[in-house]
């Protein structure tokens, strides 16, 4: 929930590397990847197939990824880039 991810008790590792597999794919067969919507992409399929360290509401770790996951769900909800509305708004 909402609560849990703001709470950062929603079970998420604390970070996750995901640069690693985006310089991997950049390298290789997808390069120039790493400067387009593609990365970001990547990063969020690995979030949304992430199964919990531990179970939701029962401890807490603070979590870069949950964060992470609350500006994409802005930014989904507002319908741009979470920076553009900060500062244009």
């Amino acid at each position: 929930s909402l609560r849990h991810i703001l709470s950062h008790c929603a079970g998420f590792p604390a970070t996750v590397p995901f640069y690693i597999e985006i310089m991997r794919a950049n390298q290789a067969e997808r390069a120039g990847v790493l400067h387009s919507k593609a990365a970001g992409a990547m990063g969020f399929n690995e979030i949304f197939r992430m199964q919990p360290k531990y179970n939701p509401g029962t401890s807490s770790l603070y979590s870069d990824i949950g964060f992470i996951l609350l500006a994409h769900l802005i930014e989904e909800l507002e319908g741009g880039k979470l920076l553009e509305k900060i500062a244009y708004d």
